[in-house]
Parts: C-alpha cells; structure tokens; sequence
C-alpha cells in the first residue's frame, strides 16, 4: 500500500500545483479587484496532526506565500468529513473560505449516508 501511496502522492502535488497555477494566472483573475484583502480560511475535515492535516499546512503555507495572506487551516473532524463539508458549503461563496477534501469527504459519505440526505 505504501508503494502505491508514495507513487500518488507526486501525481497528487503536481497536478494541485497545476490547477492552483493556471487560476492565479488566469485572465479572468487579472481583470478583478485584488484578492485577497482578509485572511483566508482552509478547512481540513480531520483532526490535527494528520496526513492530511500536513498536506493542508502545506498547501496554506505556500498559499499564503503566493498571496501575501494569511490562511488559517481550521480542523474540523467529525461525521467521516461531514462537518467540514457542510460548513465550507455553508459559507459565504466569497473564495475566503476553502476546504482540502479526500475520497471519505467526497466520494464514500455520498454514496453510503444517502438516507440522511433524503435521497434513498
């Protein structure tokens, strides 16, 4: 399992460095006023401490970097990464709030919690 891991992970970094460049560097993005004017918010849907708490602080350090902004990194576990989806869903749709998701967030909550969402 690790072999497969240490092979995805490389995959993984590039391909978020690939879509992280190409909004920075977007026309759309240039043609706006400047973002961001507050601290950034990046939600990770585990406790502290992590794998993918680690990927989150890194990805908001080189985020705050390219920025020139703060991004706070908020743990919110719980509900197989049901409260964090909910909360970044809940926020205000302003780009200041972000989320950092894996397969549990995003792909087995859906397909095995269907009856909490009243579509069974």
């Amino acid at each position: 399992m690790s072999k497969y891991c240490n092979r995805l992970l490389p995959i993984f970094l590039s391909s978020l460095a690939l879509t992280s460049s190409s909004l920075f560097f977007s026309p759309v993005a240039h043609s706006q006023s400047a973002y961001p004017t507050k601290p950034i918010r990046l939600i990770a849907p585990v406790s502290a401490g992590g794998g993918l708490d680690n990927i989150a602080r890194a990805v908001a350090e080189r985020l705050s970097k390219n920025l020139a902004q703060s991004v706070i990194v908020d743990n919110l576990s719980g509900g197989g990464g049901a409260i964090a989806s909910i909360t970044t869903a809940k926020a205000n749709p302003d780009g200041y709030t972000l989320m950092i998701a894996y397969v549990g967030t995003h792909g087995t909550n859906p397909a095995v919690r269907l009856h909490q969402l009243g579509q069974t």
